[in-house]
């Protein structure tokens, strides 16, 4: 009995030994590695950008001015100006308007309101453009009551960036009064030219001019110019100084003056 008991104890040890891995093949644990920050740095990660702002399709301005006097004399000025802006689609409407009223002494010497509107469409892919345009003119001191103007024709843009922009104007069409002393259709052609130059972030140069030739008389023409120089002094508030001339000529005076040159100081609000 006791050889029997010695003989399983020897096989059970035997099976165990067989079955158990050697201390060879037993597998180290696994160590920690270190990284070094310097060798492998962690990317930045870097914030997404900012939605572009997008254009404004509509901008424009509305200016006041007057000054005056009392005492020997009596004088009073006013001056009222308002101007529009819209750009989409390579389209490009402007309007503006220019109220000019001064009297003196109780007599009225200037009286007189110009309006101005123009559509333009873009040739895409080109400086060119094509535009028709119209205004009317009232003044209480030349020949007329009123004098209404339409043209149309083509423009071209020299140059055009974030500081300003050069373009001219050609185009043909006509003019007529009304309570003239020719109140018949004149043809006429067009000659304009648009400029504007930004200095910095205040301050601006702005000069507009057109020539309009009378095609039924050589040598008789009207033209107009005006001028100024732009100044912000609240950016906040969009509010800005402007200094400027507006001159208006008709060679056509049928006995009245034929220049009309108005200077000006006013404030504007833009938009």
């Amino acid at each position: 009995m006791r050889r029997v008991l010695a003989l399983l104890i020897v096989g059970w040890a035997g099976v165990a030994a067989a079955q158990a891995p050697s201390i060879g093949s037993i597998a180290p644990p696994p160590t920690a590695t270190l990284v070094d920050p310097a060798a492998s740095p962690i990317p930045a990660v870097c914030p997404p950008d900012a939605p572009a702002k997008p254009k404004k399709e509509w901008t424009g301005g509305i200016d006041f001015g007057t000054n005056g006097t009392s005492g020997n004399a009596e004088a009073f000025g006013l001056r009222l100006a308002g101007n529009v802006k819209r750009e989409w689609d390579h389209k490009t409407f402007t309007a503006d308007m220019l109220y000019n009223y001064a009297s003196a002494n109780g007599v009225v010497n200037q009286d007189m309101l110009l309006a101005n509107a123009r559509q333009e469409w873009d040739f895409i892919g080109t400086p060119w453009s094509y535009f028709v345009s119209g205004g009317l003119q009232y003044d209480t001191f030349r020949a007329f009551d009123v004098l209404m103007f339409a043209h149309t024709g083509v423009g071209y843009t020299w140059f055009k960036d974030d500081t300003g922009f050069l373009k001219t104007r050609a185009g043909v069409g006509g003019s007529w009064t009304i309570n003239g002393p020719d109140d018949t259709f004149h043809p006429e052609a067009l000659l304009g030219l648009d400029y504007e130059k930004k200095f910095n972030d205040r301050t601006k140069y702005v000069l507009g001019a057109v020539v309009f030739p009378d095609l039924s008389d050589a040598g008789q023409f009207r033209a107009t110019v005006n001028t100024h120089l732009e100044f912000l002094v609240d950016p906040e508030h969009n509010i800005a100084f402007k200094i400027g001339a507006v001159d208006n000529y008709i060679s056509q005076a049928e006995g009245r003056k034929r220049n009309d040159l108005a200077y000006f100081l006013a404030l504007a609000w833009k938009y």
